[in-house]
Protein backbone atom coordinates (compact mmCIF):
# COMPACT_ATOMS: atom_id res chain seq x y z
CA UNK A 1 0.00 0.00 0.00
CA UNK A 2 1.25 3.60 -0.37
CA UNK A 3 0.40 6.42 1.29
CA UNK A 4 1.05 9.98 0.35
CA UNK A 5 -1.02 11.97 2.69
CA UNK A 6 -2.63 10.97 5.57
CA UNK A 7 -3.87 13.53 8.42
CA UNK A 8 -4.59 12.40 11.73
CA UNK A 9 -5.92 14.65 14.89
CA UNK A 10 -5.98 13.45 18.29
CA UNK A 11 -7.61 15.31 21.25
CA UNK A 12 -7.21 13.58 24.26
CA UNK A 13 -3.61 14.05 24.64
CA UNK A 14 -1.51 16.79 22.34
CA UNK A 15 1.40 14.57 21.94
CA UNK A 16 1.63 11.77 20.02
CA UNK A 17 -1.98 10.15 20.16
CA UNK A 18 -2.34 11.34 16.24
CA UNK A 19 0.45 8.80 15.06
CA UNK A 20 -2.07 6.29 17.33
CA UNK A 21 -4.68 7.77 15.05
CA UNK A 22 -2.79 7.07 11.64
CA UNK A 23 -2.54 3.46 12.64
CA UNK A 24 -5.58 2.81 13.46
CA UNK A 25 -7.05 4.67 10.72
CA UNK A 26 -5.10 2.48 8.18
CA UNK A 27 -5.60 -0.56 10.09
CA UNK A 28 -9.35 0.14 10.68
CA UNK A 29 -10.11 1.03 7.05
CA UNK A 30 -7.89 -1.83 5.71
CA UNK A 31 -9.36 -4.05 7.72
CA UNK A 32 -12.52 -3.27 7.28
CA UNK A 33 -12.68 -4.99 3.79
CA UNK A 34 -14.69 -8.19 3.70
CA UNK A 35 -12.64 -11.38 2.69
CA UNK A 36 -11.40 -11.90 -1.13
CA UNK A 37 -12.43 -14.83 -2.90
CA UNK A 38 -10.20 -18.04 -2.38
CA UNK A 39 -7.09 -17.41 -3.73
CA UNK A 40 -7.36 -13.40 -4.24
CA UNK A 41 -6.19 -11.41 -2.01
CA UNK A 42 -7.99 -8.41 0.14
CA UNK A 43 -8.41 -5.32 -2.41
CA UNK A 44 -9.84 -1.81 -2.46
CA UNK A 45 -13.04 -3.11 -4.60
CA UNK A 46 -12.74 -5.91 -1.80
CA UNK A 47 -12.75 -3.93 1.17
CA UNK A 48 -15.34 -0.84 -0.28
CA UNK A 49 -17.87 0.44 2.18
CA UNK A 50 -18.64 2.52 4.76
CA UNK A 51 -17.44 0.46 8.03
CA UNK A 52 -18.95 1.58 11.98
CA UNK A 53 -18.22 -0.46 15.02
CA UNK A 54 -17.39 -0.39 18.70
CA UNK A 55 -14.23 -1.63 20.54
CA UNK A 56 -11.22 -0.01 23.27
CA UNK A 57 -8.87 2.15 23.63
CA UNK A 58 -6.45 0.35 26.32
CA UNK A 59 -4.27 3.07 28.18
CA UNK A 60 -1.34 2.40 30.87
CA UNK A 61 -2.34 1.30 34.26
CA UNK A 62 -5.32 -1.36 32.81
CA UNK A 63 -7.63 2.28 31.82
CA UNK A 64 -10.09 1.40 28.98
CA UNK A 65 -12.50 3.96 27.36
CA UNK A 66 -15.11 2.67 25.25
CA UNK A 67 -14.84 3.81 21.53
CA UNK A 68 -17.07 4.20 18.45
CA UNK A 69 -15.55 4.10 15.33
CA UNK A 70 -16.29 4.66 11.48
CA UNK A 71 -14.24 4.05 8.61
CA UNK A 72 -14.42 4.55 4.95
CA UNK A 73 -12.73 2.90 2.12
CA UNK A 74 -12.83 4.03 -1.45
CA UNK A 75 -11.42 2.36 -4.22
CA UNK A 76 -9.25 5.24 -6.61
CA UNK A 77 -9.91 3.88 -10.11
CA UNK A 78 -8.25 0.39 -9.50
CA UNK A 79 -8.63 -2.50 -7.39
CA UNK A 80 -5.16 -1.86 -6.12
CA UNK A 81 -5.26 1.39 -5.20
CA UNK A 82 -7.18 3.51 -2.76
CA UNK A 83 -8.03 6.06 0.03
CA UNK A 84 -9.53 5.61 3.42
CA UNK A 85 -10.95 7.81 5.85
CA UNK A 86 -11.33 7.05 9.79
CA UNK A 87 -13.01 8.85 12.98
CA UNK A 88 -12.85 7.12 16.47
CA UNK A 89 -14.24 8.76 19.44
CA UNK A 90 -14.55 8.30 22.97
CA UNK A 91 -15.15 10.04 25.98
CA UNK A 92 -11.74 11.02 26.16
CA UNK A 93 -10.06 10.57 23.25
CA UNK A 94 -10.53 11.82 19.22
CA UNK A 95 -9.00 10.21 16.15
CA UNK A 96 -9.83 11.66 13.07
CA UNK A 97 -7.53 10.32 9.53
CA UNK A 98 -7.10 10.36 6.22
CA UNK A 99 -5.24 8.35 3.58
CA UNK A 100 -4.61 8.95 -0.04
CA UNK A 101 -2.95 7.58 -3.11
CA UNK A 102 -2.72 3.73 -1.70
CA UNK A 103 -1.11 1.41 -3.93
CA UNK A 104 -1.31 -2.46 -3.38
CA UNK A 105 1.28 -4.61 -4.75
CA UNK A 106 0.76 -8.73 -4.57
CA UNK A 107 0.50 -9.37 -1.07
CA UNK A 108 2.52 -6.45 0.17
CA UNK A 109 1.75 -2.94 0.79
CA UNK A 110 3.93 0.02 1.50
CA UNK A 111 3.69 3.65 1.24
CA UNK A 112 3.85 7.15 3.15
CA UNK A 113 1.89 8.60 5.33
CA UNK A 114 1.91 12.26 7.07
CA UNK A 115 0.17 13.83 10.07
CA UNK A 116 0.37 16.93 9.26
CA UNK A 117 -1.04 18.63 12.94
CA UNK A 118 2.44 17.27 14.36
CA UNK A 119 4.26 17.37 10.88
CA UNK A 120 5.38 14.13 10.97
CA UNK A 121 5.56 11.93 8.20
CA UNK A 122 7.13 8.33 8.11
CA UNK A 123 6.41 4.95 6.09
CA UNK A 124 4.00 1.82 6.19
CA UNK A 125 4.99 -1.89 5.72
CA UNK A 126 2.60 -4.90 5.43
CA UNK A 127 1.31 -7.58 4.55
CA UNK A 128 -2.21 -8.78 2.64
CA UNK A 129 -4.26 -12.35 2.81
CA UNK A 130 -7.48 -13.32 1.41
CA UNK A 131 -8.91 -12.67 4.91
CA UNK A 132 -6.76 -10.15 6.92
CA UNK A 133 -4.41 -7.45 6.66
CA UNK A 134 -0.84 -6.72 8.63
CA UNK A 135 1.06 -3.84 8.67
CA UNK A 136 3.91 -1.57 10.86
CA UNK A 137 3.78 2.16 10.34
CA UNK A 138 6.89 4.02 11.66
CA UNK A 139 8.28 7.65 11.71
CA UNK A 140 10.61 9.09 8.69
CA UNK A 141 12.44 11.18 11.63
CA UNK A 142 15.09 9.99 14.20
CA UNK A 143 13.76 12.31 16.82
CA UNK A 144 9.95 10.65 16.54
CA UNK A 145 11.38 6.87 16.26
CA UNK A 146 10.00 6.40 19.61
CA UNK A 147 6.81 6.09 17.83
CA UNK A 148 5.37 3.15 15.64
CA UNK A 149 2.62 0.99 15.81
CA UNK A 150 1.82 -2.45 14.70
CA UNK A 151 -1.74 -3.35 13.98
CA UNK A 152 -3.40 -6.82 12.23
CA UNK A 153 -7.08 -7.03 10.74
CA UNK A 154 -8.77 -10.54 10.12
CA UNK A 155 -12.00 -10.93 8.47
CA UNK A 156 -14.68 -13.11 9.89
CA UNK A 157 -16.82 -12.25 6.33
CA UNK A 158 -18.07 -9.76 4.02
CA UNK A 159 -19.54 -8.26 6.67
CA UNK A 160 -17.60 -8.43 10.11
CA UNK A 161 -13.86 -7.76 11.01
CA UNK A 162 -11.58 -7.29 14.19
CA UNK A 163 -8.58 -4.89 14.71
CA UNK A 164 -5.66 -5.21 16.82
CA UNK A 165 -3.33 -2.23 17.17
CA UNK A 166 -0.10 -2.20 19.86
CA UNK A 167 0.93 0.93 19.80
CA UNK A 168 4.61 2.76 21.47
CA UNK A 169 5.10 5.97 22.53
CA UNK A 170 5.65 8.49 25.11
CA UNK A 171 1.98 8.37 25.57
CA UNK A 172 -0.48 5.66 27.67
CA UNK A 173 -2.27 4.48 25.37
CA UNK A 174 -0.82 1.44 24.65
CA UNK A 175 -3.60 -1.04 22.59
CA UNK A 176 -6.78 -0.48 20.52
CA UNK A 177 -8.93 -3.37 19.51
CA UNK A 178 -12.21 -2.95 17.60
CA UNK A 179 -14.72 -4.80 16.28
CA UNK A 180 -16.23 -3.27 12.60
CA UNK A 181 -19.47 -4.05 10.07
CA UNK A 182 -20.62 -2.84 7.15
CA UNK A 183 -23.52 -4.78 6.93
Amino acid sequence: MHISLCNVILSRKPAWPSFIAVAILFFAITSAATTAPAGQLLDFKTMQGKWTGFGWFVFGAAERQRARCEAIIQPNGRPDRGSLALKCTSSGLEIDGKAFDITLRGGEASGKWELRSHEITGTLLGNITENSFSMFLKPKKDGDSKYGAEFSTKFQDKCHASIQISVRSPIDLKKIDLSIRRC
